[in-house]
Protein backbone atom coordinates (compact mmCIF):
# COMPACT_ATOMS: atom_id res chain seq x y z
CA UNK A 1 0.00 0.00 0.00
CA UNK A 2 2.81 2.05 0.96
CA UNK A 3 4.10 2.08 -2.81
CA UNK A 4 0.67 2.44 -4.37
CA UNK A 5 0.40 5.87 -2.24
CA UNK A 6 4.54 6.85 -3.07
CA UNK A 7 3.70 6.76 -6.37
CA UNK A 8 1.82 9.96 -5.99
CA UNK A 9 4.44 12.47 -4.54
CA UNK A 10 5.77 13.26 -7.46
CA UNK A 11 3.05 15.48 -9.34
CA UNK A 12 2.43 16.81 -5.15
CA UNK A 13 6.09 17.75 -4.88
CA UNK A 14 5.86 19.78 -8.19
CA UNK A 15 2.52 21.06 -7.78
CA UNK A 16 3.71 22.20 -4.37
CA UNK A 17 6.83 24.18 -5.19
CA UNK A 18 5.06 25.55 -8.22
CA UNK A 19 2.98 27.18 -5.00
CA UNK A 20 5.55 28.33 -3.07
CA UNK A 21 7.07 30.05 -6.23
CA UNK A 22 4.26 31.99 -6.55
CA UNK A 23 3.36 30.62 -9.73
CA UNK A 24 -0.13 28.35 -8.75
CA UNK A 25 -2.76 30.20 -7.01
CA UNK A 26 -4.00 29.39 -3.38
CA UNK A 27 -7.40 28.37 -4.61
CA UNK A 28 -5.78 26.45 -7.74
CA UNK A 29 -3.22 24.88 -5.44
CA UNK A 30 -5.90 24.01 -2.49
CA UNK A 31 -8.16 21.88 -5.53
CA UNK A 32 -5.00 19.87 -5.91
CA UNK A 33 -3.44 19.48 -2.97
CA UNK A 34 -6.37 18.49 -0.61
CA UNK A 35 -6.09 15.05 -2.15
CA UNK A 36 -2.56 14.42 -0.49
CA UNK A 37 -4.56 16.10 3.20
CA UNK A 38 -2.05 19.42 2.90
CA UNK A 39 -3.22 22.98 2.53
CA UNK A 40 -1.11 26.33 2.05
CA UNK A 41 -1.44 28.06 5.03
CA UNK A 42 -2.37 31.88 4.45
CA UNK A 43 0.20 34.34 3.15
CA UNK A 44 1.21 31.13 1.18
CA UNK A 45 4.84 30.62 2.78
CA UNK A 46 3.44 27.27 5.07
CA UNK A 47 1.71 24.18 4.91
CA UNK A 48 -0.36 22.13 6.78
CA UNK A 49 -0.56 18.55 6.57
CA UNK A 50 -2.87 15.91 8.58
CA UNK A 51 -2.11 12.45 9.03
CA UNK A 52 -4.80 9.98 8.95
CA UNK A 53 -5.17 8.02 12.55
CA UNK A 54 -7.91 5.64 11.71
CA UNK A 55 -10.17 5.27 14.10
CA UNK A 56 -8.59 7.83 16.59
CA UNK A 57 -6.14 4.69 17.34
CA UNK A 58 -2.09 5.99 18.10
CA UNK A 59 -0.26 2.65 18.56
CA UNK A 60 3.12 2.96 20.47
CA UNK A 61 5.28 3.32 17.42
CA UNK A 62 2.99 5.78 15.47
CA UNK A 63 3.44 7.69 18.59
CA UNK A 64 6.69 7.56 18.48
CA UNK A 65 7.08 8.51 15.02
CA UNK A 66 4.78 12.39 15.28
CA UNK A 67 6.85 13.12 18.55
CA UNK A 68 10.34 12.18 16.92
CA UNK A 69 9.04 13.91 14.06
CA UNK A 70 8.74 17.23 16.01
CA UNK A 71 12.21 17.23 17.08
CA UNK A 72 13.88 15.87 14.26
CA UNK A 73 12.42 18.05 11.66
CA UNK A 74 11.20 21.06 13.76
CA UNK A 75 7.32 21.20 13.99
CA UNK A 76 6.62 23.56 16.09
CA UNK A 77 2.61 23.55 16.25
CA UNK A 78 0.16 20.59 15.73
CA UNK A 79 -3.36 19.75 17.01
CA UNK A 80 -5.65 16.76 17.45
CA UNK A 81 -8.94 17.27 15.17
CA UNK A 82 -12.14 16.00 15.44
CA UNK A 83 -11.79 13.81 12.77
CA UNK A 84 -9.24 12.14 15.27
CA UNK A 85 -6.40 12.94 12.83
CA UNK A 86 -3.17 14.81 13.80
CA UNK A 87 -2.89 17.97 12.00
CA UNK A 88 0.57 19.37 11.58
CA UNK A 89 0.92 23.84 10.70
CA UNK A 90 3.29 26.01 9.66
CA UNK A 91 5.38 23.59 7.60
CA UNK A 92 7.98 25.00 5.07
CA UNK A 93 8.29 22.31 1.75
CA UNK A 94 11.44 21.43 2.98
CA UNK A 95 9.70 19.55 6.54
CA UNK A 96 6.75 18.95 3.93
CA UNK A 97 8.04 16.58 2.06
CA UNK A 98 10.24 13.93 3.98
CA UNK A 99 7.51 14.22 6.92
CA UNK A 100 4.57 12.68 3.89
CA UNK A 101 7.74 10.04 2.88
CA UNK A 102 8.46 8.92 6.12
CA UNK A 103 4.81 8.80 7.63
CA UNK A 104 4.54 6.20 5.02
CA UNK A 105 7.40 4.30 6.10
CA UNK A 106 5.36 4.43 8.85
CA UNK A 107 2.04 3.09 8.26
CA UNK A 108 1.07 6.94 8.33
CA UNK A 109 -1.10 8.05 5.26
CA UNK A 110 -1.69 11.39 4.67
CA UNK A 111 -4.23 11.09 1.39
CA UNK A 112 -7.39 11.63 1.13
CA UNK A 113 -7.56 13.73 4.29
CA UNK A 114 -8.70 16.79 2.51
CA UNK A 115 -10.37 17.66 0.01
CA UNK A 116 -13.35 15.68 -1.49
CA UNK A 117 -12.58 12.16 -0.51
CA UNK A 118 -13.85 9.73 2.32
CA UNK A 119 -12.19 11.43 5.52
CA UNK A 120 -10.62 9.92 8.71
CA UNK A 121 -13.24 7.08 10.05
CA UNK A 122 -13.86 8.04 13.67
CA UNK A 123 -14.53 5.69 16.66
CA UNK A 124 -15.46 6.09 20.15
CA UNK A 125 -11.75 6.46 21.79
CA UNK A 126 -12.60 3.82 24.38
CA UNK A 127 -14.51 1.34 22.55
CA UNK A 128 -13.20 -2.37 23.98
CA UNK A 129 -12.44 -1.57 27.55
CA UNK A 130 -15.22 1.74 28.58
CA UNK A 131 -16.95 0.44 31.45
CA UNK A 132 -21.10 -0.20 30.19
CA UNK A 133 -20.20 0.33 26.61
CA UNK A 134 -22.82 -1.86 24.64
CA UNK A 135 -19.85 -4.06 22.73
CA UNK A 136 -16.28 -2.75 20.84
CA UNK A 137 -17.05 -1.36 18.21
CA UNK A 138 -13.17 -0.88 16.77
CA UNK A 139 -12.59 -4.38 14.55
CA UNK A 140 -15.80 -3.08 12.43
CA UNK A 141 -14.69 1.21 12.60
CA UNK A 142 -11.19 -0.33 11.24
CA UNK A 143 -12.66 -2.39 8.56
CA UNK A 144 -15.10 0.58 7.35
CA UNK A 145 -11.90 2.89 7.51
CA UNK A 146 -9.85 0.03 5.81
CA UNK A 147 -12.83 -0.11 2.94
CA UNK A 148 -13.10 3.65 2.22
CA UNK A 149 -9.61 3.96 1.79
CA UNK A 150 -9.91 2.39 -1.55
CA UNK A 151 -11.99 4.60 -2.44
CA UNK A 152 -9.93 7.78 -2.13
CA UNK A 153 -8.34 7.06 -5.68
CA UNK A 154 -11.84 6.18 -6.96
CA UNK A 155 -14.26 9.11 -9.11
CA UNK A 156 -13.67 12.34 -6.70
CA UNK A 157 -16.73 12.76 -4.70
CA UNK A 158 -19.16 15.98 -4.84
CA UNK A 159 -17.65 16.77 -1.12
CA UNK A 160 -16.14 14.65 1.58
CA UNK A 161 -17.86 12.07 3.52
CA UNK A 162 -17.20 11.48 6.84
CA UNK A 163 -17.84 8.27 8.81
CA UNK A 164 -18.06 7.64 12.57
CA UNK A 165 -18.97 4.39 14.78
CA UNK A 166 -19.98 4.75 18.52
CA UNK A 167 -19.66 2.03 21.30
CA UNK A 168 -22.33 3.47 24.12
CA UNK A 169 -25.29 6.05 25.05
CA UNK A 170 -22.41 8.38 25.67
CA UNK A 171 -21.93 8.88 21.82
CA UNK A 172 -18.87 10.58 22.69
CA UNK A 173 -17.97 10.72 18.50
CA UNK A 174 -21.19 12.09 17.94
CA UNK A 175 -21.59 9.59 15.68
CA UNK A 176 -25.57 10.57 15.47
CA UNK A 177 -23.93 13.98 13.88
CA UNK A 178 -21.99 12.61 10.92
CA UNK A 179 -22.82 12.22 7.44
CA UNK A 180 -22.75 8.28 8.44
CA UNK A 181 -22.54 6.97 12.04
CA UNK A 182 -23.12 3.45 13.11
CA UNK A 183 -24.09 3.64 16.98
CA UNK A 184 -23.87 0.67 18.48
CA UNK A 185 -27.39 -0.16 20.89
CA UNK A 186 -28.60 -1.89 24.01
CA UNK A 187 -29.67 -4.94 21.60
CA UNK A 188 -26.43 -5.41 20.38
CA UNK A 189 -26.99 -4.02 17.23
CA UNK A 190 -25.43 -0.76 14.87
CA UNK A 191 -28.06 2.13 14.52
CA UNK A 192 -27.13 3.40 11.43
CA UNK A 193 -27.68 7.13 10.88
CA UNK A 194 -27.23 9.41 8.08
CA UNK A 195 -27.42 13.26 6.87
CA UNK A 196 -26.58 14.36 10.15
CA UNK A 197 -23.77 17.44 10.56
CA UNK A 198 -21.70 19.95 12.83
CA UNK A 199 -20.58 22.81 11.69
CA UNK A 200 -22.73 26.05 11.24
CA UNK A 201 -25.85 24.34 10.11
CA UNK A 202 -25.97 21.60 12.72
CA UNK A 203 -28.35 19.05 12.73
CA UNK A 204 -29.29 15.29 13.60
CA UNK A 205 -29.03 12.73 11.23
CA UNK A 206 -31.62 10.43 10.11
CA UNK A 207 -31.50 6.59 11.46
CA UNK A 208 -31.97 4.68 7.58
CA UNK A 209 -31.71 1.22 9.35
CA UNK A 210 -30.51 -1.18 12.16
CA UNK A 211 -27.97 -3.65 11.85
CA UNK A 212 -26.18 -6.70 12.96
CA UNK A 213 -22.62 -8.10 12.36
CA UNK A 214 -21.71 -11.37 13.26
CA UNK A 215 -18.37 -10.57 15.40
CA UNK A 216 -14.98 -10.99 13.69
CA UNK A 217 -17.01 -11.66 10.65
CA UNK A 218 -15.01 -9.78 7.78
CA UNK A 219 -17.63 -10.88 5.10
CA UNK A 220 -20.51 -9.74 6.57
CA UNK A 221 -18.86 -6.60 8.05
CA UNK A 222 -17.70 -5.72 4.50
CA UNK A 223 -20.87 -6.60 2.73
CA UNK A 224 -23.00 -5.22 5.25
CA UNK A 225 -21.46 -2.01 5.86
CA UNK A 226 -20.51 -1.29 2.50
CA UNK A 227 -23.65 -1.94 1.29
CA UNK A 228 -24.68 1.11 2.98
CA UNK A 229 -21.94 3.17 2.70
CA UNK A 230 -22.58 2.59 -1.49
CA UNK A 231 -25.68 3.62 -1.34
CA UNK A 232 -25.51 6.67 0.20
CA UNK A 233 -22.73 7.39 -2.10
CA UNK A 234 -24.47 6.83 -4.73
CA UNK A 235 -27.62 8.80 -3.64
CA UNK A 236 -24.84 11.78 -2.79
CA UNK A 237 -23.84 11.42 -6.51
CA UNK A 238 -27.44 11.28 -7.77
CA UNK A 239 -28.65 14.46 -5.68
CA UNK A 240 -26.17 16.58 -7.21
CA UNK A 241 -26.12 15.41 -10.93
CA UNK A 242 -29.75 16.20 -11.15
CA UNK A 243 -30.37 19.00 -8.49
CA UNK A 244 -27.06 21.08 -9.07
CA UNK A 245 -26.56 23.51 -5.76
CA UNK A 246 -23.66 25.72 -4.67
CA UNK A 247 -20.72 23.91 -3.91
CA UNK A 248 -21.32 24.78 0.00
CA UNK A 249 -24.53 22.67 -0.33
CA UNK A 250 -22.99 19.52 -1.92
CA UNK A 251 -22.93 17.80 1.55
CA UNK A 252 -24.67 14.47 2.67
CA UNK A 253 -26.89 16.32 4.71
CA UNK A 254 -28.47 18.50 2.67
CA UNK A 255 -30.01 15.45 1.24
CA UNK A 256 -32.87 15.08 2.87
CA UNK A 257 -34.06 18.72 1.80
CA UNK A 258 -34.43 17.81 -1.50
CA UNK A 259 -36.94 15.01 -3.23
CA UNK A 260 -33.99 12.48 -2.70
CA UNK A 261 -34.73 11.99 0.60
CA UNK A 262 -37.64 9.82 -0.61
CA UNK A 263 -34.87 7.30 -2.17
CA UNK A 264 -32.59 7.35 0.72
CA UNK A 265 -35.17 5.82 2.65
CA UNK A 266 -35.02 2.76 0.28
CA UNK A 267 -31.47 1.95 1.91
Amino acid sequence: MNTKWKEEMPAFIEKTDAFYAGELPMKDYKGFSGFYGSYGQKGGKASMLRLRMPCGEVDKDKLKFVTETFTKDGVKRCHFTTCQTIQLHDLSKEQLYPIMDEALDNGIISMGGGGDFPRNVMCSPLSGVEQDEYFDVMPYAKKASDYLLTLVKAEKMPRKLKVCFSNSKKNLPHATFRDLGFAANEKGLFDVYCCGGLGNNPRFGVKVAEYEFAANDFPTIKNDSTKIVNNVITIFFLSIQISPLHRLLYRVFYITSTFFSLLFYTI
